[in-house]
């Protein structure tokens, strides 16, 4: 076995959001408990946004995600006109599962890849295979594909046209791949006196966590997580 040193500083992410003094009053609905839900898929869609696109920039806390910091062993381009989800065959994705090391699948590996773009590729070549019947059909596909689990994943491209130089879906085994730590948990207070001359109640949440991909491969060979990217126009 070899030890890697795998940093990760903790970064502040918060959340404002403000409501009338009034609706406070009249809510028939627990505004706390409302908010601390709203919060927390605010900052799990960040995580995201960070985790598979982040490109090292202000905007994700100079977080480097999946798409910008995989190498180019990581990364397999589809053929030629091969632009868009309708035009990717099962051969591409065959490829990137092809290209995933061995202990990078030891149970955990699996497609992220956004809802539009699972029905437009993956869902499209498995009606088309044929062995349907009423039943399979109206059960709905099972959200798996060449023997992995499919997990959807929003932030990622859900545009149905040609996309040239455009990563469109994942493989591989996150658990791996990446680092997620979080040094404190959320923390919501009140701001009671912040916007009182609008008669406005303000809440803001914070917390700080950071995302390390680590394990990105190389120039030649692949990491715990491959990348098929459409090929240039």
């Amino acid at each position: 076995a070899e030890w890697d040193s795998v940093q990760l500083v903790a970064r502040s992410w918060a959340a404002l959001s403000r409501y009338s003094r009034e609706l406070s009053q009249d809510a028939v609905i627990d505004l706390a408990s409302y908010l601390a839900q709203e919060f927390a898929y605010a900052f799990a869609d960040k995580e995201d946004e960070a985790g598979f696109n982040g490109d090292g920039t202000s905007t994700y806390h100079g977080i480097n995600g999946v798409l910008s910091k995989a190498a180019a062993g990581s990364v397999h381009t589809a053929a030629a006109t091969r632009l868009a989800f309708s035009d990717l065959t099962f051969d591409e994705f065959e490829t990137v599962v092809g290209k995933l090391p061995d202990y990078a699948d030891m149970g955990g590996a699996r497609w992220y890849i956004s809802r539009t773009g699972y029905f437009a590729s993956m869902a499209r070549l498995l009606n088309a295979a044929g062995g349907n019947t009423i039943e399979t059909l109206e059960g709905g596909p099972t959200r798996s594909f060449l023997g992995y689990p499919v997990e959807f994943a929003q932030v990622l491209t859900s545009d149905t046209g040609d996309q040239a130089s455009t990563a469109v879906c994942c493989f591989g085994d996150l658990n791996q791949a990446c680092m997620l730590g979080n040094r404190q948990e959320i923390r919501v207070q009140p701001l009671v006196e912040r916007y009182a001359e609008f008669r406005q109640i303000g809440v803001i949440a914070d917390y700080r966590m950071d995302i390390n991909f680590h394990e990105s491969g190389d120039a030649t060979t692949a990491g715990s997580m491959v990348v098929l990217k459409t090929p240039a126009a």
